[in-house]
Parts: C-alpha cells; sequence; structure tokens
C-alpha cells in the first residue's frame, strides 16, 4: 500500500457514491494513515460520485483545501484541522 512511506500531511476526499474509485477503499487507506499515526484529514461527500456536482460540496472542499494549505505553509490558524487530528 505505501502507507508508511508517506512523510508529508495529506488531505484526501471522496464522493460516497464514487464508482471509478470506490469510497471503501480511499476509508481502508485513511484508516491506514491513522494507524501510522500521520497527519491525514479524509473528507467523504455524501450524494457525490468521483467528481463533486453539488455546489455546497464544491465550495466548502474549495474553502478546505485553501485552508489546509493556509494552516501547513502560512501558519495561519484552521480550527476544523485541529479537532479532527
Amino acid at each position: 500500500m505505501g502507507a508508511n512511506k508517506i512523510s508529508t500531511p495529506l488531505l484526501s476526499w471522496a464522493g460516497k457514491q464514487d464508482i471509478v474509485v470506490r469510497s471503501v477503499q480511499s476509508q481502508l487507506f485513511y484508516a491506514a494513515l491513522r494507524r501510522l499515526k500521520k497527519d491525514h484529514i479524509m473528507l467523504l461527500y455524501p450524494g457525490e460520485g468521483h467528481s463533486l456536482y453539488i455546489p455546497e460540496n464544491q465550495a466548502d472542499l474549495t474553502r478546505r483545501v485553501e485552508s489546509w494549505f493556509g494552516y501547513y505553509l502560512k501558519d495561519e490558524p484552521a480550527s476544523w484541522i485541529k479537532e479532527i487530528l
């Protein structure tokens, strides 16, 4: 799987109804990273497939990606990250 080789914080996302990459595969990868105590957050969007089409989910993902980079690259505050990690 290679999860043990990941050394940078990782933000991943998936649509719960994704038929291209089944969300259970993403969840297993997330679980492996958590067991290894890696900084990893997975966002799972219900009602979405391989791409996000619901405008609210698109906006949420955009905000979280921007916040993620702000937190890890610019030392900006991001309470949602601290709550999850």
